[in-house]
């Protein structure tokens, strides 16, 4: 009799693995990407029409939105997505970073030790997204720096 409960874990355990497996392979399937590699972002940024790429290091690239230069890396393995933009020679208050901080979603601003503002976004894969995500992602960080540059002057 005490065996009858311990099969029945492991068949339930058993079923659960399968489970898993199949729910991944299902998500490969439709498309769903958990990890990226640098030359894989590079593809998506091509594919977003933006200027040109250059490559920083193994999980770092440069390309240009709207005229200014963005770091996009590879965080966490492949993970997630970090993009960076920072200016320097402006007049920006902490003041203005904090408004842009209430007033602006997915996106966190700073003043950096050199006394210069930075615009940071992240994209989190962890689990899985469209490959559509990424590419919102990326125009979410064109518009972003965009508007961010215009308003720390």
């Amino acid at each position: 009799m005490p065996l009858r409960p311990l099969v029945r874990s492991v068949a339930v355990a058993g079923l659960l693995l399968v489970a898993s497996a199949t729910a991944a392979a299902s998500l490969a399937a439709q498309g769903v990407v958990s990890r990226l590699t640098r030359d894989q972002l590079a593809d998506y940024v091509k594919g977003e029409g933006f200027g040109t790429i250059e490559v920083q290091d193994s999980v770092t690239l440069t390309t240009r939105m709207e005229g200014w230069k963005v770091a996009l890396t590879i965080t966490s393995g492949g993970e997630s997505v970090y993009a960076y933009f920072g200016r320097t020679g402006t007049r920006a208050t902490l003041r203005a970073v904090n408004d842009w901080n209430r007033d602006i979603r997915y996106s966190r601003a700073y003043i950096d030790e050199d006394g210069d503002p930075v615009l940071e976004l992240d994209l989190d894969l962890a689990g899985g997204v469209m490959p559509e995500r990424i590419r919102d992602f990326l125009r979410t960080v064109r518009q972003s720096v965009s508007r961010f540059a215009a308003e720390v002057k």
